[in-house]
């Protein structure tokens, strides 16, 4: 089982750091936001009241789980999942694929009880900035692969 680093942030002066170096996605659900942060080797999900989350998760690049897009479908798609005591939050973000490639990225994040769909927040249309995809690059950055028949991180083979 991966090993997960949680911190609840609770004091609004911390929430302003919950992305001090690299925003990988942000975007507004509601009245609240949603943010991904890349800060060093530490992949952080953040949700709640800009700039005062009410839950703040956080996990080394090398166990967090990212998947990355496996290059079929109407959509370019990724997600990085979370989990908090048996609750997992994927956040996502897409594009839809086709001849007119003007779509805005979507995104948002599903909440799953023991792998079954408990809430589905989307991000306000037109709101997402950055992609989850980066993680991509920083985790092959950090000497991981992507096995394609596993669909796991793992070492890169020898070549």
């Amino acid at each position: 089982m991966r090993a997960l680093i949680l911190t609840l942030i609770l004091s609004p002066a911390m929430a302003q750091a919950a992305c001090p170096d690299q925003t990988v996605l942000s975007c507004p659900i509601g009245k609240k936001q949603l943010e991904v942060c890349l800060t060093g080797a530490t992949v952080t999900y953040a949700f709640g009241p800009k700039g005062a989350p009410e839950l703040t998760l956080s996990e080394p690049l090398e166990t967090v789980a990212f998947t990355p897009w496996p290059g079929v479908g109407g959509a370019i798609w990724q997600s990085v999942a979370f989990t908090n005591n048996g609750t997992t939050y994927e956040v996502w973000d897409a594009i839809q694929r086709g001849p007119d490639e003007t779509s805005p990225r979507e995104g948002g994040i599903n909440v799953l009880r023991d792998d079954a769909l408990q809430a589905q927040l989307d991000c306000k249309t037109g709101t997402v900035t950055g992609t989850v995809d980066m993680l991509y690059d920083a985790k092959t950055s950090a000497g991981q692969c992507w096995n394609t028949d596993r669909f796991q991180w793992g070492a890169c083979p020898a070549n």
